[in-house]
């Protein structure tokens, strides 16, 4: 009965429509410089404008090309934390998701998700500490950054800043992370 089931969940799960296999859009997301080291730590920061409550927080994956490869995923961080504060420069901080200590899958076409239920805050970073290997180079890149309150992105819009970025516009800007 449950082989039944399973086959039947998957020839369902196969007439569901697929991703993309590339971005739709010229905006592609925020993308570093190459990093000459995978350890190199830098971070993306969203200004929510006001103190709001938070329920979720969900990082989308930019799509991309490595190696002669297209598809999503590009440049997600092996390893990274996510942060919320009320200052900042982030002096004090929560942190709601420590991943740094051993590699996170790829999500691919699919956005990582974190609930961070009543969570109140002004500013959410993530810091990634393991970069993507690209060639013999290493980068970081994000397509885009939700942080929601219900079913409202508050990031939608809202101010983006960076410890490092590799502008190539209008692919590749930080402005897109929230665009």
């Amino acid at each position: 009965e449950l082989e039944s089931r399973r086959a039947m969940l998957m020839r369902e799960r196969e007439a569901l429509p697929q991703p993309a296999g590339t971005d739709t859009s010229v905006q592609l997301g925020w993308h570093t410089p190459q990093l000459s080291s995978p350890g190199t730590t830098v971070w993306a920061q969203v200004d929510l404008g006001a103190r709001h409550t938070i329920d979720t927080i969900a990082l989308i994956a930019a799509s991309g090309e490595a190696d002669g490869k297209a598809g999503a995923g590009y440049g997600f961080p092996l390893r990274f934390r996510i942060e919320t504060s009320e200052d900042p420069t982030f002096a004090t901080r929560d942190i709601v998701a420590d991943l740094t200590a051993s590699d996170v899958p790829n999500p691919g076409a699919f956005p990582f998700v974190v609930h961070v239920p009543n969570r109140r805050a002004r500013y959410v970073r993530v810091t990634a500490t393991q970069a993507w290997p690209q060639r013999e180079d290493w980068i970081v890149a994000l397509g885009e950054i939700m942080v929601l309150s219900g079913e409202r992105n508050l990031a939608a819009g809202r101010a983006v800043r960076t410890s490092v970025s590799e502008p190539s516009r209008p692919a590749w800007d930080a402005r897109n992370l929230t665009d």
